[in-house]
């Protein structure tokens, strides 16, 4: 969390945005009984049950539709492995898992199907991994813009760095 934090702090002071640090919450849901070696669908259950009342107890709002809400990020094994030895966290080759909250499989006849990933052979599995470099802020703001998910998707084992 400190390397996330800290990359966090060098995108925003190379944006100048230094002033938005103190605001910036990052939840963390870390219950070893019930995330070690979960799926990412898991993962997604567990975030949009979350995401269902904290947009009115944090903000008082409605359905909440900044990237916090649509987004979440999960460091399994293998993603904490590729951070911890990816190198200083100026120049880290690690990277999270970017899960998608609605995504939904949908089934394509005419689509090819993919190797299997969690059971899943279609190209989008509704998550991917960032570059853990960019995916605070960078990839958050590329995501703002409705429908952009499907312009920056990388299926696994590719890693996207923006």
């Amino acid at each position: 969390m400190k390397q996330l934090h800290d990359q966090i702090l060098d995108v925003l002071r190379f944006y100048n945005g230094v002033d938005i640090a103190e605001s910036l919450a990052l939840t963390v849901f870390e219950d070893k009984a019930q995330f070690d070696h979960a799926s990412t669908s898991t993962v997604r259950k567990h975030f949009k049950k979350w995401t269902a009342t904290a947009p009115q107890q944090e903000q008082g709002t409605g359905p909440g539709l900044s990237q916090r809400y649509m987004y979440c990020i999960q460091v399994d094994q293998r993603a904490l492995e590729s951070v911890l030895n990816g190198g200083p966290p100026e120049m880290s080759r690690g990277f999270v898992n970017l899960i998608a909250r609605d995504w939904e499989p949908v089934y394509d006849p005419e689509e090819p199907e993919e190797d299997p990933i969690e059971g899943c052979t279609e190209y989008d599995v509704g998550w991917m991994m960032v570059s853990s470099r960019a995916v605070m802020v960078d990839m958050y703001f590329i995501l703002r813009e409705w429908l952009r998910w499907h312009g920056e998707y990388c299926r696994a084992p590719q890693v996207a760095y923006h």
